[in-house]
Formats: structure tokens, C-alpha cells, sequence
């Protein structure tokens, strides 16, 4: 029996199978890192600036114009500006402009001071370019749209409600269900603003798109958005603390909040002060189709398309930018311990295991270096395997679950 178990033992090992050809693999999160690769400060500043001049065309086209909202605090101000045009009564297209887009630029400006000092010089540097171009840029268009021909020009058409008496009053509202009589050449029509509500879905579907894939480009290159992003990469950056869920939520409040300030008070006000129909002529509403009209409209599909943006960009980041996730780290390499000595010089913060395994096919011993960490650290654990082991595999697998204590780095030196 023993002779058996030596032989076929022996037989094993003297194997020699045919050569193996191999070839680069990159999925997954490690397929994105080109993104995260660029290192020339100048050549960060020119993409930064390109993308910021696009931001602030499509904001200008796809927020102003078809009364979205930004998500998060930018929107405070869009409602501030919708709101003091509507009772001011009076058309001052540089002013709206100002209060929609410029204050923007003023509040991130504190902020700024404090992410140079608590998050990084650059960081800073990068997103205060990115505010000031796209702020620019659209106050640029909301104050010369008239001579530019763009007052009524829509990217998709307009999606906003027929009642031309609401839109001649600035506000920007699109109403469930409201018939808007038109008569033309003797001809009587019949317009419901339901028919829109498909569009202004589909604007906040575009608007979540292109926010998404701008704001990663962004992020990539080491800055952010501005607003609430400075308070999310500090406690992300500096505590590794993701809070996308909490952000997320607190930017939906703020959002219903700026929606009621900036389109519904100012709906509100108009359609209580003209009971005909939102327009004297038009057949008068009592009390109770009042009450019928304005009540399912404190949420209209104007916030909907914006929650839909919302929640666009939440999976989207999800998939392409799963950076506060825990993996689990298989690094398949002969030189874990220089691995090993080059974390502990970098004061890498979590713990790692170096463990030995023995190939299938030809029955060598191979070190298995494996970590769990976040897979915003997946890059620089990359780069230091790399320069010791071009040949080396690493395989990073999402954590669905843990339970115990993990500690984390707290400072981004």
C-alpha cells in the first residue's frame, strides 16, 4: 500500500506539463483605476476646467430651464432665487442669475478654507476650480440667454406645464393631472400637463446620468463637487467612514425643502390669488377643485425627476465608484515579505496574513498575501506590488458582511 502511495506521489511531482501562456486580466474595480492614474497637476487643472465648462452648460440647460434642482446644497439657493423672482414680480434676469448660480460660488468659499486645512492643498485647489468654471459658466448663459436666442430652446423640448400664465409668473412647475384649453384658428385643443411628466422624468434621468460620469471624472483626479462633498470626504477621507446612505437622505430633505421654498409656495400663492384656473378667463375653480389641484402637487413630478436623478446617481456610483467598500485582498506572489515591509513602512493601518499555498497543476509553493481594507486603498496596494512584482495576480472580492472590530487610518498623510 505504501509502494502504491509512493508511487503514484513520486509520479505526480515528476510532471511536466506543457508551458502555460498567460495574459494581463483587469476587471472590475482595479479596470477603473485608469482614472485615478493621471498625475501631472497641469494636465489635472486642463481636464478639470473642460469638464467644469460642460457642467456648467448642462446645469444651465437641464436645471434652470426645466425647473430641476441640484442635489444636495446647491439647491437652496436655486430655490431662494426661484422664490424672490416669483414675489419680486419683476424680470431681472442678472439678479436671478446671481442668486442662482453666484451665491453657490460665495458659500463654497469658507468651506474652501476650512478643506485646504483639514482635508488638502490640493483637494482644495481642484474643487474650488471645478465651482468657479461651472458657476461661471452658468451664470454666463442665465444672464445673456435672451440675446443668445435660448429663452425658448430645450435640449429635449419643453417639459414644463402648458399654463402659459404660471410660466409668464417664472414658475417652473409641471402638474399631475391640469387641462390647459387652447384654441387656435377657431379650433378648440385640449393640453394636460400629464402628457410632460414622462419628459421631465426623462430629464432627471440624463441630468442623474451626466452627474454621475462628471462628478467621478472629478473625484478621480482628486477633487470634488463642492457643497456637501467637502463634509463627505473629510469624514470619508479622514475617518474612512462612508456615509452615502446619510448623505443621500439628508440631500433628498433638502431637496423637498428647496422644492416647496422655490416652485410650490410661489404655485401656491399665484393659484390661491387666481382662482380662474391659474389665469383670469380661464373658468374659475372653487374651493374644492382648488384643494383638489394644489394638494397632490406638494409633491409634483418636478421633484420626482429630481429624487430619480437622486437615485440614478446613487447606483451608478455604486457600480463605478465603490470606493468605501470593504474587499478582501488575494495577492498571489513570491514576494510577500518585501509586500509586507513596504506596508509597514507606509503605515498601512489594517492587518494582513501571509499564507502558503501549493499550485494544483504543477505543485509549487506560492505566498497568498491577504488583506481586507477599503477599496479606495486598493490602488496604492496595487502600485507597491507592482514595483516589487510586475507578474504578481491580485484578486479583490466584495465583503457582504463582517462583524468584529477593523481599524482604520485617521489622517491622509
Amino acid at each position: 500500500m505504501r509502494s502504491k502511495v509512493s508511487v503514484t506521489a513520486n509520479y505526480v511531482y515528476q510532471l511536466n506539463p506543457k508551458e502555460i501562456k498567460s495574459s494581463r486580466l483587469s476587471i472590475g474595480i482595479l479596470k477603473l483605476q485608469f482614472l485615478f492614474d493621471i498625475e501631472k497637476f497641469s494636465q489635472k487643472i486642463w481636464i478639470i476646467t473642460a469638464v467644469s465648462i460642460f457642467v456648467g452648460i448642462y446645469n444651465f440647460f437641464l436645471l434652470e430651464r426645466t425647473g430641476l434642482y441640484s442635489l444636495g446644497i446647491n439647491s437652496v439657493f436655486q430655490a431662494i432665487a426661484r422664490c424672490i423672482t416669483f414675489f419680486w414680480g419683476k424680470n431681472y434676469p442678472k439678479v436671478h442669475a446671481f442668486l442662482f448660480w453666484g451665491m453657490v460660488l460665495i458659500f463654497n468659499i469658507p468651506l474652501a478654507v476650512l478643506g485646504y486645512t483639514r482635508i488638502g492643498k490640493n483637494f482644495t485647489i481642484f474643487t474650488l476650480l471645478f465651482i468657479t468654471v461651472s458657476t461661471i459658466t452658468s451664470l454666463i448663459l442665465s444672464s445673456v440667454s435672451d440675446p443668445l436666442g435660448l429663452k425658448d430652446f430645450y435640449i429635449f423640448s419643453d417639459p414644463r406645464t402648458f399654463n402659459k400664465c404660471l410660466k409668464d409668473q417664472k414658475i417652473n412647475i409641471l402638474q399631475w393631472q391640469y387641462v390647459t384649453p387652447l384654441d387656435k384658428g377657431g379650433k378648440n385643443y385640449v393640453l394636460n400637463d400629464s402628457s410632460n411628466i414622462s419628459l421631465i422624468f426623462f430629464y432627471g434621468f440624463i441630468f442623474g446620468l451626466l452627474n454621475t460620469f462628471t462628478s467621478l471624472v472629478i473625484y478621480a483626479l482628486g477633487g470634488s463637487t463642492g457643497g456637501i462633498d467637502w463634509l463627505v470626504f473629510y469624514l470619508s477621507k479622514k475617518k474612512m467612514n462612508s456615509t452615502n446612505n446619510v448623505i443621500l437622505y439628508f440631500s433628498l430633505l433638502i431637496t423637498l425643502f428647496s422644492y416647496l421654498v422655490g416652485t410650490y409656495i410661489p404655485y401656491l400663492s399665484h393659484m390661491s390669488d387666481h382662482r380662474s384656473n391659474g389665469c383670469n378667463g380661464q373658468g374659475a375653480l372653487n374651493g374644492e377643485k382648488l384643494h383638489k389641484l394644489l394638494i397632490p402637487n406638494i409633491v409634483g413630478p418636478i421633484l420626482f425627476a429630481t429624487f430619480i436623478a437622486a437615485f440614478t446617481k446613487k447606483i451608478l456610483f455604486n457600480l463605478f465608484y465603490p470606493h468605501f467598500k470593504l474587499v478582501n485582498v488575494k495577492i498571489f506572489t513570491n514576494k510577500a515579505l518585501e509586500l509586507r515591509e513596504i506596508l509597514l513602512a507606509s503605515d498601512f493601518p489594517h492587518s494582513f496574513t501571509i499564507n502558503t499555498a501549493t499550485g494544483g497543476y504543477l505543485l509549487r509553493k506560492q505566498n497568498v498575501f491577504e488583506v481586507i481594507c477599503f477599496a479606495l486603498e486598493l490602488k496604492n496596494i496595487q502600485d507597491y506590488t507592482r514595483k516589487i512584482d510586475p507578474n504578481c495576480l491580485i484578486v479583490a472580492s466584495p465583503i457582504k458582511s463582517l462583524s468584529g472590530n477593523f481599524k482604520v487610518k485617521d489622517n491622509l498623510n
